[in-house]
């Protein structure tokens, strides 16, 4: 029952976690989200969020935003967990 319970929880972070990162990227609207990686440490007695990798696409010459920082404010705040936080930036050009 504990297992299944800590999986349990693990899964309703997890999905936490995607909904803030789309809603946050969602905020931006020269941004395009295109992955969320979500690494969870399946400790028997505790599991837990161990890093959140975040992939999203910007148009060329635009200026970074602070997301990193702003994901992971809110996930900290969300899921009570200090996690990790990677974003990864692709720049692409449409014309």
């Amino acid at each position: 029952v504990g297992v299944t319970f800590m999986t349990n929880q693990a899964a309703a972070h997890e999905q936490t976690i995607q909904t803030e990162v789309d809603n946050i990227v969602d905020g931006h609207s020269d941004l395009t989200l295109i992955d969320t990686e979500v690494e969870i440490n399946d400790h028997p007695l505790r599991s837990s969020i161990d890093q959140v990798t975040v992939t999203v696409g910007r148009e060329g010459g635009t200026d970074l935003p602070p997301l990193a920082d702003q994901i992971k404010d809110r996930i900290n705040e969300t899921v009570g967990e200090n996690v990790a936080v990677d974003v990864r930036f692709i720049e692409h050009q449409q014309r």
